[in-house]
């Protein structure tokens, strides 16, 4: 009985490894690759940029196409309350992480564990940024940019 519960565990693990070996292996394989991480890479980079301008027009009214650095909005206690609401959501977003080891970023995977990545980790730090950029924060997206993107290359 026990043997036939393991048998597609046993069938998956064996296609992982196949098509492991197919890209590690072969060129062909490797380019396809770095075709599918680089599209996945553009999905991330749209899909972040656009949660953080989304989060621009619904907290400060700024168009998409604007920005918020450039918009000319109107003194008064959301330029304080907003941010500060940010600030209390990326901390709480910090607390809320289980795992209490330190996050590993792109360039320390890639020369210290052979390019492996935490997708978890990496989707912490994304949202982190976002909570921090889409309130008006000053934080830029590019660690998010770099973080997610990385950790979905490390997975595949």
């Amino acid at each position: 009985m026990s043997a036939r519960r393991y048998r597609p565990a046993v069938a998956i693990r064996l296609t992982l490894f196949r098509r492991r070996a197919f890209a590690r292996g072969n060129e062909i394989g490797l380019i396809l690759l770095g075709i599918a991480a680089g599209g996945l890479s553009g999905l991330v980079v749209a899909a972040v940029g656009s949660l953080a301008a989304l989060l621009h027009r619904l907290l400060y009214g700024v168009g998409f196409a604007q920005g918020l650095s450039g918009a000319g909005l109107e003194r008064g206690w959301p330029l304080l309350a907003i941010p500060a609401a940010g600030g209390l959501l990326s901390a709480l977003l910090v607390r809320l992480r289980r795992r209490r080891g330190p996050i590993v970023d792109p360039i320390e995977a890639n020369a210290l564990y052979g390019g492996r990545m935490s997708l978890t980790d990496s989707i912490w730090v994304t949202l982190q940024n976002l909570a921090s950029n889409g309130f008006g924060l000053s934080a830029g997206l590019e660690a998010a940019y770099t973080q997610l993107s990385s950790g979905i290359a490390s997975k595949l």
